[in-house]
């Protein structure tokens, strides 16, 4: 019995560690970002929608085709007012809700995933020449 016991008490600790690594290299302005992005995105969203959002910009920081920080995929724009995310440009005016705050903590702090790695766009329609993956409430996900 006291083995069984060590041995949960083992995987709790071993899970919320590696829960909390996985989360550590964001900062407070990055969950920031990303729940005001996820309220402007998909404020209407089921919790599985908003975290689909956070899931594309994660996913986008982890791909060499996009820039390597959560700041750096949210606001990149072509130099001509066009936005990856059209309302980046509202983010620093926007107030995100405790729900878009749970949906960014869970996908930062290991939740199940919804999405795989290559699915890096979304859109609510489907994207010219991008491979649909699902589509989740209003918002259609795409591979590169």
């Amino acid at each position: 019995m006291k083995l069984r016991l060590v041995i949960v008490i083992a995987i709790v600790i071993t899970i919320v560690f590696s829960q909390a690594a996985s989360a550590a290299t964001y900062t407070d302005k990055d969950v920031n970002t990303l729940a005001r992005l996820v309220w402007l995105e998909a404020r209407g969203e089921s919790d599985q929608g908003q975290r689909a959002v956070v899931e594309v910009v994660l996913n986008r920081v982890a791909n060499e085709k996009f820039p390597s920080t959560v700041q750096g995929v949210v606001f990149a724009n072509n130099g001509k007012g066009r936005w990856q995310f059209s309302p980046a440009r509202l983010i620093p005016k926007t107030v995100a809700t405790s729900k878009e705050y749970r949906n960014v903590y869970h996908v930062l702090y290991g939740g199940e995933r919804i999405l795989p790695a290559d699915v890096v766009y979304f859109s609510t329609t489907a994207a010219k020449g991008k491979q649909v993956y699902c589509k989740i409430g209003c918002h259609v996900f795409c591979r590169i």
